[in-house]
């Protein structure tokens, strides 16, 4: 008798068990059960743009959305036939930036995200639901508007980088938080970051350095990630006339000595727009310490030449060797013309001192003469 007790139990339990996986994704009146979790959650929602609700209340309210939400498998399905995840892990949302602050409500407006997923794409849902990053963040999304993402996504361009890409959706967090700009960028431009995960600042950076380049530091004049500018707009931090006082943020001397050069002098003046810039010689995203191209830090003449070469047609190894660079000469480096432009300083020097002296003997001798005069016609007029 026992053993069918137990039997009937556990025949019981399984019955019990499988109703209630039966009923998590039974299709349910999504409507009315938005319209519940809305009306529960007004009172908090109200005072958005961040709840001032206690985060105990904050994690009661929310955990309505969360009864059907944190079923796995949960999807709703799109016109196009792609597939939108509605499950979400509490986890993840309780560790990032919003998860005691935020209601689910304070992003999941008036649609709730249903009737909006009938007519999308799933990266144009992205899109849109980013947009209600824009409530709280208002200075941050005014920057973006006029990055080259924000233009690009303006005109609708739906590829462009949007605040959920770099930021995540359910666990944002903030760019502190985040790992090093190229890995954000990589999602989207891995063919360039690739090249300057083999440049000088990005063995830098793999090797623990925080303050070698990286995206930020040369396409944004702010160092934000929400500012980011194409390297052909002319208006640009890396455009031809501003690249090299770009670079000249973490460089500042070799930024004197080029400017002191007649390609910085033809920048500087407007003379020339296409006189060579930095990455002219040391690559772009593969930068290297010396003037041999991209991905290759030898120091060769031949591949100098071959630098020299893109504007001066014809350049060879000889052309080559008579470059100095950016460089001061001095005793060890071009020790000729630095000896040679010593001499011809104080050549220079000692022929204006000697042409001045002698203008000024010439000037002394002529008012020597015009008062000897002056007296000798005085003495005439006496007698």
């Amino acid at each position: 008798m026992r053993r069918m007790l137990t039997a009937l139990v556990v025949v019981l339990g399984m019955l019990l068990g499988v109703l209630i996986l039966v009923l998590g994704f039974w299709p349910q009146d999504q409507s009315k059960t938005h319209k519940d979790a809305r009306t529960a959650q007004s009172a908090g929602a109200r005072s958005r743009p961040v709840s001032t609700l206690d985060p105990k209340e904050v994690a009661q309210k929310n955990a309505i959305c969360l009864q059907c939400h944190t079923t796995v498998g949960r999807v709703s399905k799109l016109s196009n036939g792609e597939q939108l995840s509605l499950y979400l892990d509490p986890k993840v949302f309780q560790g990032s930036v919003h998860g005691d602050k935020l209601l689910c409500l304070s992003c999941h407006t008036e649609e709730m995200g249903t009737l909006v997923t009938e007519t999308l794409t799933l990266r144009s849902y992205t899109v849109i639901r980013a947009k209600s990053c824009e409530t709280c963040h208002q200075a941050e999304a005014a920057a973006y508007a006029t990055s080259s993402h924000g233009r690009a996504n303006g005109s609708g361009d739906l590829k462009a980088a949007t605040c959920t890409d770099c930021h995540g959706s359910h666990g944002v967090q903030k760019a502190s938080a985040l790992k090093t700009a190229q890995d954000s960028c990589a999602k989207c431009h891995n063919n360039v970051t690739d090249t300057y995960k083999l440049s000088v600042h990005g063995k830098l950076v793999q090797s623990g350095r925080t303050d070698a380049a990286n995206c930020l530091d040369c396409h944004t004049p702010d160092y934000s990630p929400h500012s980011i500018q194409r390297v052909d707009d002319l208006q640009s931090v890396m455009s031809p006339k501003q690249q090299a006082e770009t670079c000249g943020r973490c460089h500042p001397k070799p930024l004197e000595t080029y400017l002191n050069t007649f390609h910085g002098r033809a920048i500087t003046l407007g003379v020339k727009d296409n006189a060579a810039t930095c990455t002219d010689c040391h690559g772009t995203y593969g930068v290297q310490p010396v003037h041999g191209p991209q991905q290759n830090a030898s120091v060769e003449t031949t591949q100098v030449a071959d630098s020299c070469a893109k504007c001066h047609p014809g350049a060879d190894e000889k052309f080559a060797a008579g470059w100095m660079g950016h460089e001061e000469p001095s005793r060890d480096w071009f020790p000729v013309v630095h000896y040679a432009e010593r001499f011809f300083f104080y050549l220079t020097t000692s022929v204006v001192a000697f042409g001045v002296l002698h203008v000024e003997l010439d000037i002394l001798r002529w008012a020597v003469n015009r008062r000897k005069e002056r007296r000798a016609g005085r003495d005439d007029h006496a007698r």
